[in-house]
């Protein structure tokens, strides 16, 4: 869903390679190899297992994508010395926080998925000398499943539909992510981003929207995410602070509800 998307974003000024899992695993020794053959002056790693519930019970297969997979990929960054800008999620906090979070703040998991991401960051950072990790949160966008498509399609079965109210975070349109993405290519000011598009809201907020946005009739209703009983836990706050993103890059996202009216109408035509 983001690759895609990146690629078409940086297709305009750079020669870009792109792989997908069909091609190469990165789990695999060959992902390496892959890397080093095209020798690229940068890399962005967004290869991810990405299934939340159920990475609490195919451990082995989120373990060896998101942690197995990132180091393949930072030993060809490593041997070529190329810096490398890599994926991360909202979901390493366990969401205690009131405020929403800084990249200083500590790390916490709460579900295996976050575990996962977390300990590719520690490798990320360990091993490279020139890095980026971008945090981000909620995504959508044309190229896959995604809560919003999800909520579309129930809304057309169901009269009324449940949605959690007790989980906060920022919808991210993949199209401005990747715009945001593109200013890296050239930066050198290493380190931990927050970039998500601007605002907050809960699960049920982010579906009343959509209902609002599609002139469907269905109605949304608030439940608490105990009545869900989903497999792995998630954060009650994961809203991330992208001020030290706004400053450093001079570049302000749109609000999520500006970028989920864009996707729609999008979809649309």
């Amino acid at each position: 869903m983001l690759g895609i998307d990146l690629i078409q974003q940086l297709d305009k000024k750079h020669e870009v390679i792109g792989f997908d899992i069909d091609e190469v695993d990165v789990r695999k020794a060959e992902a390496t190899a892959y890397v080093l053959r095209e020798k690229p002056e940068f890399v962005f790693h967004l290869a991810a297992y990405t299934q939340v519930d159920r990475a609490e019970e195919e451990k082995e297969i989120a373990f060896g994508i998101n942690v197995g997979g990132t180091q393949n990929v930072v030993n060809a960054c490593k041997y070529l010395n190329a810096p490398l800008l890599f994926i991360s999620t909202d979901y390493i906090f366990d969401g205690k926080k009131a405020a929403p979070y800084l990249e200083t703040d500590d790390p916490h998991p709460i579900n295996l998925y976050g575990n996962t991401k977390r300990e590719a960051e520690k490798i990320v950072m360990d091993e490279l000398d020139r890095w980026f990790i971008v945090r981000t949160s909620w995504l959508f966008g044309t190229h896959g499943k995604n809560f919003v498509t999800a909520i579309r399609r129930l809304a057309m079965e169901k009269d009324y539909l449940e949605v959690v109210d007790d989980q906060r975070g920022t919808p991210t349109y993949t199209k401005d992510l990747a715009r945001a993405l593109e200013l890296f290519v050239d930066a050198s000011s290493y380190g931990i981003y927050h970039i998500t598009n601007k605002g907050n809201c809960t699960w049920f907020d982010f579906a009343r929207e959509i209902i609002a946005l599609t002139g469907s009739t269905a109605g949304v209703r608030p439940v608490a995410s105990e009545k869900m009983k989903r497999q792995a836990r998630r954060p009650a706050n994961s809203v991330l602070d992208t001020k030290q993103f706004e400053e450093q890059f001079h570049y302000h996202m749109p609000t999520w509800q500006d970028a989920l009216k864009r996707y729609l109408e999008e979809k649309a035509g």
